[in-house]
C-alpha cells in the first residue's frame, strides 16, 4: 500500500541502490538511442518524401555532389527516336502484275495472229463474237482477280488493227510495270507500318526490302501517272483511251510490310544506341519548391539519394552524432519517464521500457528494410508511405505493455519515420492516427481475429488519407487506387506480423496477453480439470474469489481477465495433499487438527511452494507465478497460531524452588506464510479476495452490515500488518475494491424464499 510518507517508486525488488539503477537506465536508454539512430539513419542518404509525377513538392532539392548517373527515361527516349529513323521496310510484289500483262500479251498476240469477228456494225453481236472467241484461250492465272470487261476488249480490238495490236499492248505494259515496280499502296497499309501518308517519301525515308528507298503511291495517284503515261505515247487520243481502260485493271494494291524485318532492324538501332549520361554538378537544384514534378525529376531525385547513401556510407559518426540522436533520446527519456509515472512497481517500469525500447527497435528496422527495398526496386519509392509496416509495434507493444505504452511508441516511431522521409509532417500525421487507431481498436484483444482487424482499421486511414492527398494533387485515379491497396494490404500484413511475433515477445519478456490468458481460462487444461477431480472444494473456492477479484479489476482499472486467470491457479498447490483443507473434507475429520500446530502450519505453507512447482512445470505465465506466491503474502496463519500459544507449555525448573522455565516457546514466524507479500495489483486483489471469500462462509447470517463489517474488519487488520506496503494500490482504490466485493459477496450468498412442503402450509 503506497503511504504518502513512503516512496512508491522505492526500489523494493533489486538489491542494488536506486542510484546505481537510474545510471544502469540511463546507459540503457543511450545505447538504444545510437542503435535506433545507426538503423534509421546511417548510409541512408538525403531524407527526401516520395514523390508521384505530377505531384507538387513541397520542398526544393539542391545536389551537394558531383555525380553523374544513367538516364533510364532519357535513354528510353534516344532509342525510341533510333527506332523512329529506321524506315519501314516494304517488299513489292509484282506477281499479280506479271500475271495479269501475260493474259494481256496473251489475247493481244492471238488477236493478231487469229483475230475474233468483229465487223457487224450491232455492238450486241461484237461481244457475242468475241465472248466466243475468248473461250478458245488459256484462262487468265488465279492471282488476277481483276480483268478487263468484254467491252473494253472489243474497243481496244476495234480501234487497232490486226497485226499491231500486241505492240500497242507491250507499249502500255511497259508503263504499267513501271508503275507497279514503284509499290502501289493500298486502303490498310497505313495501319501496318506505322503513321505514313502516301507521297511523302522524304519525310518516312521508306524502303524496300533490298534496304533503298522507294518511290510509292496509292491507287489512287498510281492510275493518275498511268493516264499520263498513256497520254505520252505517240498513238492517236481513241488508241490511248482504249488502252487506257484496257490497262487500269492491272493497277492493284503489291507494297507488302515486312514486320519482323522492319522490327529487327529497329531493335538493332536502339541497342546500338548509347546509354545518356547525365551529369549533376554542386549546387544545381534538382527540385525546386512547389514544382509539379516529372519523372525526370523523380529520376535525378533517386539518382542524387543513390549517390548519397554511397558516399556516406562510411560516415557512422556524422549520420550518429547529430541532432537526429538528440532528439530520439529525448524522446526516449519521455517513455522512460511515462513508464515510471503513474503506480507501477520497480519491476513493471523496467518491464514496460525494455518493451518500449524493443518496440522502437522493431519499428525501426522494419522501416529502414523497407527503405532498402524500394532502393533496389525504384517504383516502390513513391509508394512508400503506404507501404512501411509502422503498425507492427504500437500494436505489439500496447498488447504487451498496455495501450498508453503502444500511444507512445506509435508517436515516437511516426517521428523517426518521418525523420526518415525529409521532415515530412504529413507523414508523421497520418502514422500516428493510424497506430492510435490500431492501438485504440486491439485494446483487450481475446482473439487473434482482432488484431487483424484493428491493423486494418488502421490501414484504412492510410488509405483514406491516400484518396484525399492525391485528389488535392491532381494524381490519377489508377495511382490513387494503388496507393490506397497498398495501404491496405501492408496493414493486413502487419497484422499477420504480429500474430506471428506475438508468442516470441511474450516469451521473451515473460508476459502475458489476453490472447494467452483466454486459453488459460479453458476448463479443460489439465490443472483445472484435476482441481476439479481431486480438490471440487478448492476448485469452486478459486472459481468465488475469480468472482470477486475480476469484477473489483473492473472498477480500479486492473485487467479483470487477468485477475480471474490468476485467481483459478492460486491455490493450485492444494493438489498435493487436498485432503488437509477443510474446503475438501466434505464433513470428514481435519488430520490437521491430530497434529502438532507447527507441524500442520508447515502443512498448509506448503502448498504455496507445492503450486509454484505446478505451475513451473505446466509453464504458466510470470503473473500467475507471481500470485501464487504472493496470495498469502506474509500473514499469520492464526487458528494454529493460536492453538499453539494456547497449548499446555512443556516446562523444567533448573534450580529448586525456582521458577518454571519453558522449553518450546511459540515463534510467531513459523506460523508466517514465506511471502513474499503482494506486488503486483492482480496479487493483491486475489490477497483480499482469498481471505474474504474464505471468511464468508462462517458467517451465521449473510446481511449487508454483517458482510460490510466482515470485509472491513479483513481490510483494517491486512493494513495494520503492512501486508499492503509494497502494493501500487491507493486507499480511494482500497475503498473501491471494499465495495464491489461487498456487492458480489451479497450477490454470490444471496437467499431465496423457502417454498411451502404442502398446500396447508
Amino acid at each position: 500500500m503506497s503511504r504518502p510518507s513512503q516512496n512508491p517508486f522505492r526500489n523494493r525488488e533489486a538489491g542494488r541502490p536506486p542510484q546505481r539503477q537510474v545510471w544502469l537506465t540511463g546507459l540503457l536508454l543511450a545505447a538504444a538511442a545510437v542503435l535506433i539512430s545507426a538503423v534509421a539513419f546511417v548510409g541512408l542518404g538525403p531524407a527526401v518524401s516520395p514523390l508521384l509525377p505530377g505531384q507538387k513538392a513541397r520542398h526544393g532539392v539542391t545536389s551537394d555532389l558531383q555525380f553523374s548517373y544513367e538516364s533510364p527515361l532519357l535513354t528510353a527516349e534516344s532509342r525510341r527516336q533510333a527506332r523512329d529513323r529506321v524506315a519501314p521496310v516494304f517488299a513489292t510484289d509484282l506477281t499479280v502484275a506479271e500475271a495479269y500483262a501475260t493474259h494481256i500479251r496473251t489475247l493481244t498476240t492471238a488477236a493478231d495472229v487469229d483475230p475474233p469477228d468483229l465487223t457487224s456494225r450491232a455492238a450486241p453481236e461484237r461481244l457475242n463474237s468475241f465472248a466466243a472467241w475468248r473461250k478458245r484461250l488459256p484462262p487468265p492465272a488465279p492471282a488476277v482477280t481483276s480483268l478487263p470487261t468484254d467491252a473494253d476488249w472489243v474497243e481496244f480490238l476495234g480501234q487497232i488493227p490486226p497485226g499491231n495490236r500486241a505492240a500497242v499492248a507491250d507499249e502500255g505494259l511497259r508503263v504499267l510495270m513501271e508503275i507497279s515496280q514503284q509499290g502501289i499502296t493500298g486502303a490498310d497499309w497505313n495501319s501496318q507500318a506505322g503513321p505514313l501518308r502516301p507521297g511523302e517519301v522524304s519525310g518516312f525515308n521508306i524502303q524496300s526490302a533490298e534496304r533503298r528507298p522507294i518511290r510509292f503511291h496509292s491507287r489512287a495517284e498510281a492510275l493518275s501517272d498511268l493516264l499520263a503515261e498513256v497520254r505520252a505515247l505517240p498513238q492517236p487520243a481513241q488508241v490511248q483511251a482504249a488502252l487506257l481502260r484496257l490497262l487500269r485493271h492491272g493497277v492493284v494494291p503489291n507494297m507488302a510490310f515486312q514486320a519482323q524485318r522492319t522490327e529487327d532492324l529497329r531493335l538493332a538501332a536502339a541497342r546500338a544506341t548509347v546509354p545518356v549520361a547525365v551529369s549533376i554538378a554542386p549546387g544545381q537544384t534538382i527540385i525546386s519548391p512547389e514544382q509539379r514534378v516529372t519523372g525526370f525529376e523523380i529520376e535525378a531525385l533517386d539518382a542524387f539519394r543513390r549517390e548519397h547513401a554511397r558516399s556516406e556510407a562510411t560516415r557512422f559518426a556524422g549520420d550518429i552524432l547529430s541532432e537526429r540522436l538528440v532528439l530520439i533520446l529525448v524522446l526516449l527519456l519521455g517513455v522512460a519517464l511515462a513508464a515510471r509515472s503513474g503506480r507501477f512497481g520497480l519491476s513493471a517500469q523496467r518491464h514496460r521500457l525494455g518493451v518500449g525500447i524493443a518496440g522502437l527497435i522493431l519499428h525501426t528496422t522494419l522501416a529502414r528494410v523497407m527503405v532498402e527495398v524500394s532502393q533496389i526496386f525504384p517504383d516502390l519509392f513513391p509508394l512508400l508511405p503506404y507501404l512501411l509496416p509502422t503498425l507492427v509495434a504500437p500494436i505489439l507493444v500496447s498488447l504487451l505493455a498496455g495501450a498508453a505504452a503502444g500511444m507512445f511508441v506509435g508517436v515516437v516511431g511516426a517521428v523517426i519515420c518521418s525523420l526518415m522521409m525529409g521532415d515530412s509532417l504529413p507523414f508523421f500525421i497520418l502514422h500516428s492516427v493510424a497506430a492510435l487507431l490500431a492501438i485504440h481498436y486491439c485494446r483487450r484483444s481475446q482473439s487473434r481475429a482482432r488484431l487483424l482487424r484493428a491493423a486494418l482499421i488502421g490501414g484504412l486511414a492510410l488509405a483514406l488519407y491516400a484518396v484525399f492527398a492525391g485528389l488535392r494533387e491532381g494524381q490519377d485515379l489508377s495511382i490513387l487506387g494503388l496507393q490506397g491497396l497498398a495501404a491496405l494490404a501492408t496493414s493486413l500484413v502487419c497484422g499477420v506480423v504480429v500474430v506471428g511475433l506475438l508468442p516470441v515477445f511474450e516469451g521473451v519478456f515473460k508476459v502475458s496477453t489476453d490472447i494467452s490468458l483466454l486459453e488459460l481460462t479453458n476448463s479443460n487444461h489439465p490443472l483445472l480439470q484435476r482441481l476439479q477431480l481431486e480438490a471440487p472444494g478448492t476448485y469452486h473456492h478459486s472459481l468465488m474469489v475469480a468472482q470477486l477479484a475480476e469484477r473489483a479489476a473492473s472498477e480500479i482499472g486492473v485487467n479483470p481477465l487477468a485477475c480471474r486467470v490468476a485467481a483459478l491457479y492460486h491455490d493450485i498447490g492444494k493438489l498435493a495433499r487436498p485432503e488437509y483443507f477443510t474446503e475438501n473434507q466434505q464433513g470428514a475429520d481435519n488430520p490437521l487438527l491430530r497434529q502438532n500446530p507447527s507441524m500442520s502450519a508447515l502443512v498448509i505453507k506448503a502448498h504455496v511452494r507445492e503450486g509454484l512447482e505446478l505451475a513451473r512445470e505446466a509453464k504458466l505465465p510470470p503473473l500467475v507465478l507471481d500470485t501464487i506466491s504472493q496470495h498469502h503474502g506474509t500473514t499469520l496463519i492464526q487458528y494454529f497460531y493460536y492453538r499453539a500459544v494456547h497449548a499446555p507449555k512443556a516446562t523444567f525448573a533448573t534450580v529448586p524452588n525456582s521458577p518454571a522455565v519453558e522449553l518450546d516457546p511459540v515463534s510467531e514466524q513459523t506460523f508466517r506464510y514465506e511471502g513474499p507479500r503482494p506486488r503486483r495489483r492482480e496479487a493483491a486483489l486475489i490477497f483480499l479476495a482469498d481471505s474474504i471469500e474464505a471468511a464468508s462462509r462462517s458467517l451465521p447470517k449473510m446481511s449487508p452490515q454483517a458482510v460490510e463489517d466482515l470485509i472491513q474488519s479483513i481490510f483494517h487488520n491486512r493494513l495494520e500488518d503492512n501486508q499492503l506496503d509494497e502494493c501500487p494500490m491507493t486507499f480511494q482504490e482500497l475503498d473501491l475494491v471494499r465495495k464491489s466485493f461487498a456487492r458480489t459477496i451479497l450477490t454470490m450468498h444471496h437467499g431465496r424464499t423457502a417454498y411451502p412442503k404442502d398446500k396447508a402450509e
